[in-house]
C-alpha cells in the first residue's frame, strides 16, 4: 500500500512541476513579446523621429540657404570698402581721365582785342541733339564742350591772371586748327567733319569769350594730323574782334 501511494504521490508532483513549468514558459513568453513590443515602439518612434527630422532638414537647408544669400552682398560690400579704402576713393566711383588738358608750356597770347591759346586733346565734334524723356532733346556734346571751355579759361588765368570778354555787340573772327593724333601705320582715318568740329568749339565759348556764336562773321578752320603737344591731338584757337571780315 505504501508503495502505490508513493508512486501517486511521484505522480502527483510531476504533474505539478510540468503545471510549473509550463506556466514559467507562458510567463517568459509574455515578458519577451512585451519587451519585443516596446522595442517596436521605440523603433517606430525613433524612426518617426528621423522622417520627421528627414522632413525638417529642407527647411533648415533653406533658412541656411537665405542666410547664406544674404550674407553674400554683405561680404561684397565689405570688399568693395576695403578695396575703396586702399585706393582711398572713399566708396565714390573713380572719376575720368578729362579729355581736354591744358599745359603752362603751351603757346599763348592776350591783348585787348584778342585771344590765342592750345588745348591738348583729341577734337570733338558737335553730335546732333538726342530724344530726352517726356518728347525733349538734349545736346550729347555738352557735357564735353563745358570741360572745352574750362580749359581755356584755365590758360588764361594760368598765362594773364584774366578771361577776355568781347561782349555781345562786337564781330568776331576765328581761326581754327583740328589737329588729331597721327595715324598707326601710316593709314589715313576718316576724320569728324570740319562743320561739326567748328561747331563744338563756336558753341562751347558761348558765354565765356563772346555773347553768342552768332557775333561770329568770319571762321577759317583747318583739320590735319599733328604729333605735337604730346601726340594726343590738340586744338590751337585764335579770336579776335573785328568790324568786318577782311580775310
Amino acid at each position: 500500500m505504501k508503495g502505490s501511494h508513493e508512486a501517486g504521490a511521484e505522480k502527483q508532483l510531476g504533474i505539478a512541476d510540468g503545471a510549473c513549468n509550463e506556466a514559467i514558459k507562458c510567463e517568459l513568453n509574455h515578458t519577451r513579446a512585451a519587451e519585443s513590443s516596446k522595442v517596436i515602439c521605440i523603433q517606430s518612434s525613433s524612426e518617426e523621429s528621423d522622417t520627421g527630422s528627414a522632413r525638417a532638414k529642407p527647411s533648415e537647408l533653406k533658412t541656411t540657404t537665405t542666410t547664406q544669400q544674404q550674407s553674400k552682398p554683405r561680404k561684397r560690400q565689405q570688399s568693395k570698402k576695403a578695396s575703396a579704402f586702399s585706393s582711398g576713393t572713399d566708396g565714390k566711383k573713380p572719376a575720368t581721365a578729362p579729355v581736354f588738358k591744358a599745359d603752362k608750356n603751351d603757346p599763348f597770347g592776350i591783348s585787348q582785342t584778342s585771344v590765342d591759346f592750345v588745348i591738348r586733346g583729341k577734337p570733338r565734334p558737335q553730335y546732333r541733339d538726342k530724344p530726352g524723356w517726356n518728347g525733349t532733346r538734349y545736346n550729347p556734346s555738352k557735357s564735353l564742350q563745358k570741360q572745352f571751355g574750362h580749359v581755356a579759361i584755365e590758360q588764361c588765368l594760368n598765362h594773364a591772371n584774366t578771361v577776355p570778354d568781347f561782349g555781345p555787340d562786337v564781330g568776331i573772327r576765328m581761326e581754327i586748327h583740328f589737329r588729331f593724333p597721327p595715324p598707326k601705320a601710316g593709314r589715313i582715318k576718316n576724320t569728324a567733319d570740319i562743320d561739326n568740329l567748328s561747331k563744338f568749339a563756336l558753341d562751347a565759348y558761348n558765354t565765356i569769350f563772346y555773347g553768342d556764336d552768332g557775333q561770329v562773321l568770319c571762321l577759317c578752320a583747318d583739320k590735319d594730323y599733328d604729333g605735337a603737344y604730346g601726340g594726343e591731338g590738340y586744338t590751337s584757337m585764335k579770336i579776335e574782334i573785328v568790324s568786318t571780315c577782311s580775310g
